[in-house]
């Protein structure tokens, strides 16, 4: 049997480990804190990045569906945000506008028409150990454009 000194001891060691445990909850409670109070800032950045998207998008088919068809109304599905290059384009490459210009899509790249110029925008992250991301991302961004330059694109960044 263990004598009242060790019983004693022991308690104490419990008592220790217990404030330990206690303190390590209230940083893992303030990270947690920080982090969604970071998110939470995110949010109007987020709200206004996207809506810059949808409405260069919604821009982008309008053109295009003018520059296509400028005296009709637009098509149902013209309001539907596409991605890519193509976005809104007719797959027909004999379409042209009312003067006779292809509708200043002039490229073919992969057996679709292209625009004479493309701006792309590219993301990548500022945070600690990301350069595998970030290296990834400069390597995919690189092919496209590269492909752009192939096919004959102006391409700005």
């Amino acid at each position: 049997m263990a004598s009242l000194k060790e019983i004693k001891g022991r308690i104490a060691s419990v008592g220790s480990t217990l404030k330990i445990t206690s303190a390590m909850k209230m940083v893992a409670s303030a990270k947690l804190h920080k982090a969604q109070s970071a998110i939470g800032n995110m949010v109007p950045y987020q709200k206004r990045l996207l809506g810059m998207l949808e409405d260069l998008l919604s821009a982008e088919d309008l053109h295009s569906a003018e520059a296509l068809h400028p005296a009709e109304d637009l098509p149902d599905d013209s309001a539907a945000s596409h991605a890519g290059p193509s976005a809104g384009l007719s797959d027909d490459p004999s379409a042209v506008r009312s003067d006779g210009v292809s509708a200043g899509w002039s490229v073919y790249l992969n057996g679709r028409q292209h625009p004479r110029s493309v701006a792309l925008v590219c993301f990548s992250s500022n945070s600690s150990l990301c350069g595998g991301f970030n290296a990834n991302a400069i390597r995919e961004a690189l092919k496209v454009v590269n492909e752009y330059k192939a096919a004959g694109v102006e391409v700005t960044v």
